[in-house]
């Protein structure tokens, strides 16, 4: 047992060295993690950590922080409004509009607007029920116009999903019914308008020393979100190809977890 402990460590050490930490907001490694037919964009962030990201007009103007997106699924997961917050000064409460994704892109991780100041103030302010005013017609065919981008882009089906609402207790769920964990997060890419990665916490995961396993699997193969649910078209087995893990951490801990089963095998 001692030897398998030091074998195991000596992978981990190695491991360490080849694997660098994986950075919050930074895509997957494809280096490490990522197979080879399935790299992630490297335009595409993690939708939390650009949760309070600055937001600028086109005249330089910071006009808020990102507080949520407005997303409409199908075949890809597309990105339709960014919720931009700007916050309270004097006599004056915050106030939250939404922003066409059309609007806004990343620029070396920073989000700017194709809107001056002025023209963003123009937006109108959203009321607490984000959700009813975004499925109006009248209001998408407004919004379009003062951000000056396609209506097609901006409109919403009746299945849009708020950003927020996706909390933990979304279940991933794959075709043959296979529960694959909770929802963690989704890679939102600005400037393709498109979410084209989720990510999950898986219920069976590898041994991960830093409690953090994480999936991602391509959201091109999503089908449906309805409440407390997050179905997939591929079977279990299929996704089990496409997923791959983000914590570098939790690819170490793998890497050891493996090397100490075949060595288990070989001296039996």
């Amino acid at each position: 047992m001692k030897n398998h402990l030091n074998l195991r460590l000596a992978a981990l050490a190695l491991c360490g060295a080849l694997v660098a930490p994986v950075l919050f907001a930074s895509a997957p490694s494809a280096a490490s993690t990522t197979p080879t037919n399935n790299p992630a964009p490297s335009t595409a962030v993690r939708g939390k950590s650009e949760l309070g990201a600055t937001v600028y007009s086109q005249d330089g103007l910071t006009v808020g922080t990102v507080s949520d997106y407005v997303l409409q699924f199908g075949t890809l997961p597309q990105l339709r409004y960014v919720i931009v917050r700007t916050a309270a000064g004097v006599g004056h409460r915050a106030t939250q509009r939404a922003v066409p994704a059309d609007a806004i892109t990343d620029t070396n991780r920073r989000l700017n607007l194709s809107l001056n100041g002025t023209d963003f103030a123009a937006l109108p302010v959203l009321p607490s029920n984000h959700r009813a005013f975004l499925a109006s017609g009248e209001n998408q065919t407004q919004l379009a116009k003062l951000a000056r981008t396609p209506l097609d882009h901006a409109t919403l089906a009746g299945d849009f999903v708020i950003y927020s609402e996706l909390s933990d207790l979304f279940t991933v769920v794959a075709k043959d019914g296979g529960e694959l964990g909770t929802f963690t997060d989704l890679w939102i890419d600005f400037n393709a308008n498109e979410a084209p990665y989720l990510e999950y916490d898986p219920i069976k995961g590898e041994l991960d020393f830093t409690g953090e396993t994480q999936y991602d699997v391509p959201t091109v193969a999503l089908t449906r979100v309805q409440t407390g649910e997050i179905h997939f078209s591929l079977a279990e087995a299929e996704l089990e190809n496409l997923k791959w893990i983000d914590d570098a951490g939790a690819y170490v801990a793998a890497a050891g977890d493996k090397l100490e089963a075949i060595q288990n095998k070989s001296e039996r």
